[in-house]
Order: C-alpha cells, then sequence, then structure tokens
C-alpha cells in the first residue's frame, strides 16, 4: 500500500491516512464511508484512522465545504451534520418532541442525524411550539453526498462512443450494465445510443479480490470476451448464467466471471470468500458408491448389488472373482454358432518400445464386452469367454449371472411388468428407454411394450438410490426435469436422471452417473488421468486431447495432473454403448452382396463429407436419421459401399432392395 500525508477531517477526531490501494476485502468486516454512509468495496483510494476503524472514501474527504449546485442554484449548501435536529430539550418541560426526517432532494434516501450533508441554510421556516420559549428551525434542502458529487456528465469505459448524462428523474429502464430492470430516481443514459446504467453501477470499482480457490484479483470488464463465449458462463455466486454483452468480473488467472451485482452485494456485507459445497461427513456405507474405480467392472458391481441388495465390496470381489471356479467351455444364449472359451487375461512378454508394444499394452482397454458393451478389464477378474473368430467376448458376470429376467416396476407403461433378457443382433441397434443412449448389447425388453420399453444391462440394474462422490447427498432415480445434466451440460434429456432429493440444482445422466470411473490409465496418456468435478480454475482455454475441441471448466472433466492434459469424459467413454466392428453376412439383412461392417464416423471424415452424399429413398418417404444414428455405418471396405443403419434395417424388414442406401463415397472427395 502507498500512503501519502495526513488529513484532519471534521468528520473524525483524528488524523486520517490516505491509502492510494487500499483493499476493502482485506477486513473481514462491513465497510462504510462515515460521511456518505455507502459501502467501501474493491481496491480503491480511502481514508482510514490508525487508530479506529474510521473509513472514508477519498472523494468524501476531500469534498469542499461550501458548493453550488444546479438543482439549488439560488444559494450555496454547506457541509453539516445533525441536519434537521428537530429534537430540543427543553429545560422548563418534561417531554420531547418527535423527530421529523427530511429526504435527499436528489434520491430521496432519508436523511438521519448521523448523516453528512449538503443543506442550504436561506431555505427553511421557523415553528413555534407551545411550552417551548424560543422557535424551531426546519431547513429545506438538502443533498446526500452521493448526490452532491456525482458526475453530470460521465465519460465511461463501458461506453466509449458517446458521454454519459445524469437524469435525475425517476424512470423505468433495463440497465446495459448489470443486466437487471431498474426503477432508480437517478441513472446515466446515452442520449445518442439509448444506452443506460444506473448511477450505481456506474461507479463499481474497477478492481475487486474475491478468495475462490485463492486470493483472486478480479477486474471490471464490459463484455465477455469473443475467445470466452463458445459455452455460457455462469455466476460462481449465485449459479446463474452471465450475459455476454453485460458488465461483469472477470478472474483471468482462473477463467471464471462474477455478476457486478453478485460482487458488489458480497463485498458490501463485509464478506470476500464465495462457499462452495461442503460436505456434510456422511458416508451412507449402506449405497452404492460411485464413481467406480477402474478395476471394477460397473455390471459385476451392478449384478451383485442387485441379488443381494447391499453395496459391492472390491475387495470381497476380488477374493470371490479370484476364487470363483468357471467352466472351460460353455454354450451361450447370446452366441450359438460357436462355444464360447475361458480366456485368461493377456500379458505382453515384449518389452520393447515400439507402437504394436504400446498397443499391447492397452490390450484389455480394446476388449469389449458384447454384453453391457464395457471394456473388459483384467486387473479385477482374471478370466473372460471369448469366441476369438467372431470378436464376440463376454464378461464372465454377464455370461453366467445376469438375471434373466428384471424385478418388477422398471416397465416405464406398466410396472407390473417384468423385462426379458435378450441379445440385439450385430445389425440391431436401439434406443435404452432409459437413458436414450444407443447400444447393440444385451437388453431387457417388455414384451408387452415393445419396441417402446427397452433398457440396457447397466440402467436396468441400476440402484434405485446412490451416493456419488460429486455431490454431498444420495441421489434418487427419478422421471427427468428436463434440465441440463451437472456432468456434461448435454441438453438431451434422457427418461430418467439420478437427482438430489434435498438440492432442487442437482441432476446427472444416468449414463454419466454410472460408467464413469474414478481413475484409470488410457492409451492415449502414460499416466492415470482422473475424473474431476466443478468449480475448475485454469488460465486461458483448454482442449480435449482426443476430439481436439475446446473443453468446458463448468463440467466433468478426466485430467492428467502430470502432463496437465484434459478430456472429455464422454470421449473417453462414449455417449453410446455401440461395439464396432459387428458384421453382417449376405443375407436378406444386407443390402450388398459382401459383408458390412459396423462403423463410426470418423473425427477427421467429417460427418458432413458423409451425410451429404446420403440420398437414399427412405428420405424422400419423409423418414430422417436420428442424430445419433448418423454417427454410424455398414461398410464394405472392398467396395467402398456404405449403408445407413435406418436403410439396413428398413431393409432387413421388407427383404427387399427398395429401401437401401447406397454410396459411393471415395474417401478422396
Amino acid at each position: 500500500m502507498t500512503t501519502t500525508t495526513n488529513l484532519d477531517h471534521i468528520s473524525h477526531e483524528h488524523p486520517l491516512i490516505l491509502i492510494d490501494d487500499f483493499d476493502a476485502s482485506s477486513i473481514a468486516a462491513p465497510l462504510v464511508c462515515g460521511v456518505c454512509e455507502i459501502p467501501i468495496i474493491g481496491v480503491c483510494h480511502a481514508y482510514t484512522c490508525s487508530q479506529c476503524s474510521f473509513f472514508l472514501h477519498k472523494r468524501c474527504a476531500e469534498s469542499p465545504k461550501q458548493i453550488k449546485h444546479p438543482m439549488h442554484p439560488q444559494h450555496q449548501l454547506g457541509l453539516s451534520t445533525d441536519y434537521n435536529h428537530l429534537v430540543h430539550p427543553d429545560p422548563s418541560n418534561s417531554f420531547l418532541l418527535p423527530r421529523t426526517y427530511i429526504c435527499c432532494a436528489g434520491c430521496t434516501r432519508e436523511i438521519n442525524l448521523s448523516m453528512w450533508v449538503y443543506s442550504c441554510k436561506f431555505c427553511h421556516f421557523e415553528m413555534k411550539i407551545p411550552y417551548f420559549k424560543s422557535p424551531l428551525t426546519s431547513y429545506q434542502f438538502a443533498l446526500c453526498m452521493r448526490c452532491a458529487v456525482i458526475e453530470p456528465v460521465l465519460g465511461h469505459e463501458g461506453h466509449q462512443q458517446h458521454p454519459l448524462t445524469l437524469l435525475r428523474r425517476r424512470a423505468y429502464f433495463w440497465c446495459n450494465a448489470c443486466g437487471t430492470e431498474a426503477w432508480d430516481i437517478s441513472s446515466y443514459t446515452c442520449l445518442t445510443c439509448h444506452y443506460w446504467i444506473h448511477s450505481s453501477c456506474a461507479v463499481s470499482p474497477h478492481t475487486i479480490k474475491l478468495r475462490v480457490h485463492e486470493d483472486d484479483t478480479l477486474q471490471l470488464i464490459y463484455s465477455i470476451p469473443e475467445i470466452y463465449r463458445r459455452f455460457t458462463r455462469h455466476c460462481p455466486i449465485c449459479r446463474l448464467g452471465v450475459n455476454t454483452e453485460n458488465w461483469a468480473y472477470f478472474c483471468e488467472n482462473s477463467g471464471y466471471f462474477v455478476h457486478i451485482t453478485c460482487a458488489t452485494a458480497l463485498l458490501s456485507s463485509g464478506k470476500n470468500v464465495i462457499k462452495t459445497e461442503d460436505d456434510d461427513g456422511q458416508t451412507y456405507p449402506d449405497l452404492m458408491q460411485f464413481p467406480l474405480a477402474s478395476a471394477n467392472p460397473l455390471i459385476a458391481n451392478l449384478i451383485a448389488e442387485y441379488q443381494s441388495g447391499k453395496p459391492a465390496n472390491p475387495t470381497m470381489q476380488k477374493e470371490e472373482g479370484e476364487n470363483e471356479t468357471h467352466d472351460a467351455v460353455i454354450y451361450h444364449w447370446s452366441h450359438r454358432k460357436h462355444p464360447l472359451i475361458l480366456l485368461e487375461e493377456l500379458k505382453n512378454a515384449d518389452n520393447s518400445d515400439n507402437d504394436e508394444s504400446d498397443i499391447n499394452n492397452h490390450i484389455d482397454e480394446m476388449l469389449i464386452c458384447d454384453g453391457c458393451i464395457e471394456p473388459i478389464s483384467t486387473e479385477l477378474y482374471k478370466y473372460y469367454y471369448g469366441c476369438i473368430g467372431c470378436n464376440f467376448f463376454l464378461h464372465t458376470s454377464c455370461a453366467s449371472h445376469l438375471p434373466l429376467q428384471s424385478s418388477p416396476g422398471k416397465c416405464v407403461f406398466d410396472p407390473q411388468h417384468t423385462l426379458k433378457l435378450q441379445n440385439n443382433n450385430g445389425h440391431d441397434i436401439t434406443f435404452c428407454t432409459t437413458c436414450s443412449t444407443l447400444t447393440n448389447g444385451f437388453m431387457y425388453k417388455c414384451i408387452e411394450f415393445f419396441p417402446q420399453t427397452q433398457i440396457d444391462l447397466s440402467c436396468c440394474l441400476a440402484p434405485r438410490r446412490l451416493k456419488h462422490e460429486y455431490h454431498k447427498h444420495p441421489l434418487l432415480l427419478r422421471p427427468s426435469t428436463s434440465k441440463n445434466c451437472n456432468a456434461c451440460l448435454s441438453e438431451t434429456n434422457p427418461t430418467f436422471e439420478y437427482g438430489c432429493e434435498t438440492c432442487s440444482d442437482i441432476q446427472i445422466h444416468p449414463h454419466c452417473a454410472l460408467s464413469f470411473p474414478k481413475e484409470f490409465s488410457h492409451r492415449w496418456d502414460s499416466h492415470s488421468i482422473s475424473l474431476i468435478y466443478p468449480p475448475i480454475y485454469y488460465k486461458g482455454l483448454r482442449y480435449c486431447e482426443l476430439c481436439e475441441l475446446e473443453v468446458n471448466q463448468e463440467a466433468w472433466l478426466y485430467h492428467c495432473r502430470e502432463c496437465d492434459q484434459s478430456f472429455h469424459p464422454l470421449c473417453i467413454r462414449q455417449p453410446h454403448k455401440v461395439k464396432l466392428g459387428k458384421t453382417i453376412l449376405p443375407s436378406t439383412h444386407n443390402p450388398h452382396s459382401h459383408t458390412l461392417t459396423l462403423r463410426m464416423v470418423d473425427k477427421n471424415w467429417y460427418s458432413e463429407r458423409v451425410h451429404k452424399y446420403w440420398s437414399c429413398s427412405v428420405k424422400r418417404e419423409g423418414i430422417i436419421h436420428a442424430s445419433a444414428e448418423r454417427d454410424f455405418y455398414f461398410e464394405c471396405a472392398g467396395c467402398n459401399y456404405q449403408a445407413c443403419l435406418v436403410c439396413t434395417r428398413l431393409h432387413a424388414l421388407s427383404q427387399s432392395g427398395s429401401h437401401h442406401c447406397e454410396l459411393e463415397v471415395s474417401r478422396s472427395h
């Protein structure tokens, strides 16, 4: 802090010291100017007393004792306190006269005894009161300090095109600074542009300090910079969106924005800490805990909880998995063509540093269970079943422990119906009724209400209540409230969501709540990456290492602390549950004479370059490709032939070639 000489002010008995960069947030108490009684906030010039808690705005301390004001041009106004003191004790009387208050002529704020005001000593009248020896004098014109020193014409950085003119009349307007509607007695407006702001917004400090994750310095900005406009930014105090065209306080080092009204109210109360959610300390041991560790297969945990009614214990699961005996060969109802062989975890004996060795090190991540469409991790379970020739694999839990029918209550149309476990064909990709994601794995289907009710394994076996690390309260599976998911911020609203019964602003998609592991290794990073939750603070912009698009610091992220790299959770765990590589042999299901393989549109081969060639007959008949289905297609690599999901499905149903999608698309286009 820099200081100058002392000042003796008539409002205080001690000398005052001017501090040029006084930080009001450094004092954990509301600071009010001793003259104008307006809060002192932000970093500003202020006079302070070294002997007691007394503070003055610099402009108030240096105000002249007399001024000429355009609202009262006929007389000079003098600075004084104890204005209109109509209570005079009279020695000859045993009572006091009730006080009458007079308001400021500018803002109509009530003037009390302690306020310093500019008043006119000439405009007054005398009152003769019975039993009082001398008449009482009442002054009729006074201005509070704020109205007396406010500038009639203001050149402001927030509106550099034209000067702003002070309007001393009550008016209804929408403030261009804070974005709220106002019914204010004084305001600034641009007569040319109709730009209108509160007079209080006009004097907002240029710099404030808040304590969020550290002592942050925030600068006043007059619109959100273009580079930060990809996502809606939310104020950490009120949790509401920050309008891109309104003023805000911005912390460049941490990357967050605060409403000027929220910041002013917080600092005026004497606080400078934005509180984040505190854990209530309860562990809820009777509920299943999420996120799971990477080594814990989701379905195995859900099956254990579903069958026992108690949360699965990973340690006990590992011991049971090691001690459990498995048949070497099984004949499974989902793969009748060949028997499934019990396979043991794959170990890489080659320690070379070539790329092929790196792929082998992550071979487990590439194995996908055809039942739950989740990676087969052998870290916890050594064995799994598979038909290597058909690229068909199953967790031992999916092969042996899945209930063949669900418990009542899962059918959204009739809770009394039970759902039957069925297998999708390779070409049959359907939407889960609960989470609205695409899947070609095992599903529980209601025979009476098929295809309206078909639920994938994780949604059918998911607990009704769970505890997630993200939130301090348990989450309940409930019908969707059509609000954005707290995890992915997606506007896609499935049929159901996990929500908090206590907090109205917590809702998470079932896929986000169940499928994202806490920490795991990924082939794109040599270290473990961890799931982190907002608030997340960093300077500038960050991009997902997989899709190369900007990440949103208000959503969940996977992050590698060693490499300082970030990933979208939906890039790590795709929002669909579709196993690629499944094939359709030449048959009535196949509109082509060769085997077709299920593919996903590559991010490097933009989907528009594929979809613009899709001019099949179903479009002319009004059948639309769903947006999620447009991410997948069947391909004959040898013929460079491609068929969309809708057309392949229609061909299979009609057993004719009238509804096929034949695209001779060259990768060179």
